[in-house]
């Protein structure tokens, strides 16, 4: 199941995760009927209304080919990722307040994983810059960071540790 969650249900999967799949389906154990129901997924209450509010807070930020979204929501931060990958973005970083710390979840395209992976290297680096921590796959993380998002401004922050991983500086899409 993590691997459909981790790339939007397939939509986002690349050939190594395809594969996986198809080296796990003989293994379903005669559930075969069930498969349909995972690659359609009723939405919980208010998962939606995180999606569009994500899309429609989100800071988007480019330098030469990558394009960065970053968000905040109040929940549902993997599916406000999905949506921002889904909006076209190389990577999606949603941070959420959960009042004693900030919760981040990163999802991204595979080529944007080839150059910096969310999970060993980027969200590890942004946790521990905040006296947390991070991890994951590649292509799908999160990370815990000690900051108070009243007195620190937490998409700038991302938006730091990103330009300082990848050796860039952002412009800012849509000013």
């Amino acid at each position: 199941m993590g691997v459909l969650d981790d790339t939007g249900f397939l939509q986002a999967a690349g050939p190594a995760q395809i594969r996986d799949v198809c080296e796990l389906l003989p293994h379903i154990g005669g559930r075969e009927a069930d498969i349909a129901e995972l690659f359609d997924p009723k939405p919980q209450p208010g998962e939606r209304a995180a999606q569009l509010k994500a899309t429609a807070r989100a800071r988007f930020y480019q330098a030469r080919d990558v394009a960065v979204g970053v968000t905040h929501v109040g929940s549902f931060e993997t599916a406000a990722a999905h949506a921002l990958r889904g909006a076209g973005v190389d990577c999606a970083l949603v941070w959420s307040d959960q009042g004693d710390h900030v919760r981040v979840v990163g999802r991204c395209s595979d080529a944007f994983a080839a150059r910096l992976s969310l999970g060993s290297e980027l969200l590890p680096t942004l946790g521990e810059a905040y006296g947390g921590g991070g991890g994951g796959h590649d292509g799908a993380a999160g990370a815990r960071l000690n900051a108070d998002p009243s007195q620190t401004d937490v998409t700038a922050c991302i938006r730091r540790v990103v330009e300082d991983e990848l050796g860039v500086k952002f412009a800012t899409l849509g000013d």
